[in-house]
């Protein structure tokens, strides 16, 4: 049975012109009671309007029952939060087509783009875990040819690590400008 995703954002003709541009991880400063000994982080797509060229940045919060995804909310929000310790970017890797006038143009990855792929039944099951070791949303990025396929091994490698040696927060413009 397919996940519902829920979400305001529109999806209306507008929605193609938010288009695909980076995939951003940001860790949260490690509790002093933490288990594990690992930072929590959470991810933030980035999109550009291709025609105002306004950015907006888009959070995929699951909800979860047991260890079982049971829905998939799109919320819009702020670039970045204060207080995050450690932060990973893949940049989109762009591709191009020749058109009929042999004219080169560039492929967008479009908000509707990934609204269609994340009702895609095939894709939820295989995609929307919460591996970082198994497919995953990177995997579907990299699959897609959307980012560089050493993307997933980068992501391991980055989120394995504990970032309590500079547990300091990432500077915001907003910070730096105090």
């Amino acid at each position: 049975m397919p996940v519902p995703i829920l979400t305001d954002i529109p999806e209306d003709i507008t929605a193609n012109q938010w288009v695909f541009r980076c995939l951003m991880f940001y860790a949260e400063p490690l509790e002093d009671q933490s288990t594990t000994g690992i930072n929590m982080w959470s991810m933030q797509i980035a999109q550009l309007n291709i025609k105002t060229e306004e950015w907006r940045f888009l959070r995929l919060l699951r909800g979860v029952e047991g260890k079982e995804i049971i829905s998939v909310k799109i919320v819009q929000e702020d670039r970045i939060h204060e207080g995050k310790v450690a932060e990973l970017k893949f940049w989109v890797t762009p591709t191009f087509i020749t058109n009929k006038l042999k004219q080169s143009e560039r492929v967008e990855y479009t908000h509707i783009d990934l609204m269609r792929h994340l009702r895609d039944p095939r894709i939820q099951e295989n995609y929307l875990s919460a591996s970082i070791n198994g497919p995953n949303f990177v995997s579907l990025m990299v699959e897609l040819n959307l980012i560089a396929p050493d993307s997933i091994s980068v992501l391991v490698s980055k989120m394995s690590k504990a970032y309590v040696d500079y547990n300091v927060p990432i500077r915001t413009p907003q910070s730096a400008a105090k």
